[in-house]
């Protein structure tokens, strides 16, 4: 019996800690939005926020905050390490073989599939941004779509 809620524990705290990320979520979604309110002619308070802010809002502070953004961010980083490691490993191919050949068709493909999940975090990250023309002349942004739009 004691080994069955020793099981059951972890799962519990697991539950327990996703009502909690969730309801914190709540709470400084609701905090942003309080101050964010203005009063009509009769009286009733109303949203200055649209519903897509509210959603940018929302995204943002689960990927800043959350074990999903965590996971994400450190997948982003992983498949960029793979990227760099195709790409190197590609220019050493010699292409004279079959093998090879059937190699550079999965690289094409393994790299298109790269640029699109890239290309989805860029546009994510625009998506999020509270100053969009600041987003767009950054350093990095640019950065990020020079690399992925020739790909295209």
């Amino acid at each position: 019996a004691r080994n069955g809620i020793k099981q059951l524990q972890p799962r519990m705290r697991r539950q327990n800690s996703i009502q909690a990320l969730s309801k914190s979520l709540d709470d400084q979604l609701k905090s942003v939005t309080s101050t964010l309110e203005e009063v009509d002619a009769d009286g009733k308070a109303r949203s200055v926020l649209s519903r897509i802010e509210h959603v940018r809002i929302r995204t943002q502070l689960l990927m800043e905050r959350s074990i999903f953004g965590f996971i994400y961010s450190h997948t982003l980083l992983i498949l960029s390490v793979f990227s760099c490691i195709q790409y190197i490993y590609s220019t050493y191919s010699t292409g004279n073989s079959e093998l090879d050949i059937q190699q550079a068709n999965f690289f094409n493909i393994f790299e298109l599939v790269l640029a699109s999940l890239f290309l989805f975090d860029w546009m994510l990250s625009f998506f999020l941004a509270e100053h969009k023309l600041h987003f767009l002349s950054s350093f990095f942004s640019v950065v990020d779509l020079m690399t992925v739009v020739p790909k295209f």
